[in-house]
């Protein structure tokens, strides 16, 4: 799996990490698994992506949040333990996926002054630690994130 990282300035990633995890929390304390980021991009401008007119707006939700970790899910979990590796299920307690899935959205969306600093993160999926590798100049900086909170 290649996963690229999306640099974020630190006020707009402040606020992106708040909301996450405030959505994250409700999601788990509601006993909700199994869901996904959705990220939109809005660009705006002369159409040109070497123009300095050029803007990216963002859109990010959570979506697919209707699966409860309920008895056949803990079967599911139990069946799929006796053939893989705990860290490939994706049939896991919701606080268990809560915490995952922070961890790796937290990694995907790094914060500008890591970038600055010349290194990158992305996810070491052999036991979930960070690894962070050189970064070159030049990486994308979103501007702007939109976000819709849950009600």
């Amino acid at each position: 799996v290649s996963t690229q990282s999306t640099w974020v300035p630190d006020k707009v990633r402040y606020t992106f990490e708040a909301t996450l995890r405030s959505d994250v929390h409700f999601l788990a304390h509601n006993n909700v698994m199994d869901y996904s980021l959705l990220v939109g991009v809005n660009t705006t401008g002369d159409g040109y992506a070497s123009s300095a007119k050029v803007q990216e707006g963002y859109r990010i939700g959570i979506i697919d949040c209707l699966t409860t970790y309920g008895p056949k899910k803990k079967v599911a979990n139990l069946c799929k333990s006796l053939l893989w590796s705990d860290i490939t299920l994706s049939t896991i307690p919701s606080q268990q996926y809560a915490r995952r899935f922070l961890r790796y959205m937290l990694r995907i969306f790094p914060s500008e002054a890591l970038a600055e600093q010349g290194f990158m993160t992305h996810p070491n999926w052999e036991d979930g630690s960070p690894a962070v590798s050189p970064v070159s100049k030049g990486s994308h900086f979103p501007t702007t994130l939109q976000n819709t909170p849950h009600q």
